[in-house]
């Protein structure tokens, strides 16, 4: 994933490339993003993390923390019965 973006950016250095994953592959900056470091060092990058509220227990913010430049709290998912 990050090999394409860095061949796109490239192709055409002024590009805004905007790529689109779960967030297994960029949570916390790495994945994707940390391996854009390495193919592209100063490559700006801003991350996204979506996930779903937990019902069961309270908001707790700081367990957020690190988890993305930006967090949106998605409405929590019913139990599977």
């Amino acid at each position: 994933m990050a090999y394409s973006v860095t061949e796109q950016l490239r192709v055409s250095n002024s590009s805004l490339v905007i790529h689109v994953n779960g967030n297994f592959h960029s949570e916390g900056g790495l994945g994707t993003p940390e391996h854009l470091r390495l193919y592209r060092a100063g490559t700006r990058t801003l991350i996204v993390t979506i996930i779903p509220a937990k019902s069961d227990s309270p908001f707790d913010a700081n367990s957020l923390k690190g988890l993305g430049d930006f967090v949106i709290i998605t409405g929590s998912v019913p139990a599977v019965q």
